[in-house]
């Protein structure tokens, strides 16, 4: 397993990185593709590209949830007046 190189990793640019465990255990929460998740806090997002593309280089990792490299196509904004939908 590649979890704890990748949690030095994120740890090393700033964040705290955490395991995400299966509710009431200390098992790691598996995905349908057979991967762990590791939430991290605390971390400081100054270029979320470049971010995203440093931590797709990092052995074991995934995925990873910034989706910076590809922009939204639409946006739903919840507004007192309703839903306002924006398009990209």
């Amino acid at each position: 397993m590649a979890r704890a190189a990748v949690m030095r990793k994120l740890a090393a640019l700033g964040g705290q990185p955490k395991l995400r465990t299966r509710p009431g255990s200390e098992q790691a929460f598996i995905t349908d593709n057979g991967g762990e998740i590791i939430d991290v806090a605390g971390l400081r997002i100054t270029d979320p590209v470049a971010l995203e593309r440093e931590l797709n280089q990092v052995p074991g990792v995934i995925a990873v949830g910034l989706f910076a490299l590809r922009g939204a196509d639409v946006c739903l904004l919840g507004t007192s007046e309703g839903v306002q939908t924006l398009t990209f």
